[in-house]
């Protein structure tokens, strides 16, 4: 019977032992659980850092590409060579559609200095400088051209149309039919301003001087995106050549 009771009192004792022993060992699943939550945090955290420093990339190479566009310029040598290859181009298409083309877009009489500019739906296009610095045209035209009927029916280029300003387009251009300035911008747009068709124009006609002079082109008529697309690959291959 003594035998039995200590065999009893050994087998008890060990099982508290192991349970004990049990109880102190840690979770496998508790720290497995616990490492994969806090590779889950630095994870996140390496991911967002790399999305804020890809926005801050993307934001600066987009702004770079914004002030590339426009802050580029044009000499008056380079200038006059586009518009020229531009109505040279200009006056195949002419001639193809029984229309004459000039380069006279643009002028006027008038001795104020200040600059002459043409609105559009990309901003003021400043046309001719004047005083001041310039920096409030986003656009600077680099010419342009006008289609029309020549009352003599010439077709392409037109050397004729330069008369005087005073009798202006009325020296060959016929009014009735339809008109078509083109003017040309230094950010690789071509604007359109279409008159004619019974309606009087002259070299003035959809610009304005500024500062403004009394009444005179206080408002003129804006100019808009043309649809021609051809004209507009055409403008930007030329000023892709500087």
């Amino acid at each position: 019977m003594f035998k039995h009771q200590t065999l009893t009192l050994l087998f008890g004792t060990s099982l508290l032992l192991l349970t004990a022993c049990q109880a102190k060992q840690p979770s496998t699943h508790s720290v497995a659980s616990s490492s994969a939550q806090q590779s889950s945090q630095v994870a996140h955290s390496k991911s967002s850092s790399a999305e804020m420093v890809s926005k801050t990339t993307t934001s600066s190479a987009t702004t770079s590409h914004t002030v590339q566009e426009t802050t580029h310029t044009y000499t008056d040598s380079q200038k006059a060579a586009i518009t020229h290859d531009f109505l040279e181009w200009a006056g195949q298409r002419a001639e193809v559609g029984n229309m004459a083309v000039s380069d006279w877009y643009f002028d006027h009489g008038a001795d104020d200095p200040g600059d002459w500019f043409a609105e559009t739906p990309d901003g003021r296009v400043l046309v001719q400088h004047g005083e001041g610095d310039g920096r409030h045209y986003p656009i600077q035209a680099v010419g342009g051209c006008v289609f029309y009927t020549a009352l003599d029916g010439t077709t392409g280029i037109d050397s004729q149309l330069y008369d005087s300003y005073a009798r202006n387009y009325a020296s060959n251009m016929n009014m009735n039919r339809p008109i078509s300035k083109y003017l040309l911008g230094d950010n690789g747009v071509v604007y359109e301003l279409k008159t004619g068709n019974g309606q009087t124009t002259n070299t003035e006609d959809g610009f304005a001087l500024a500062p403004f002079s009394g009444s005179r082109n206080a408002s003129p008529t804006p100019f808009t995106v043309s649809q021609d697309t051809a004209a507009q690959q055409e403008l930007k291959s030329l000023l892709a050549a500087y």
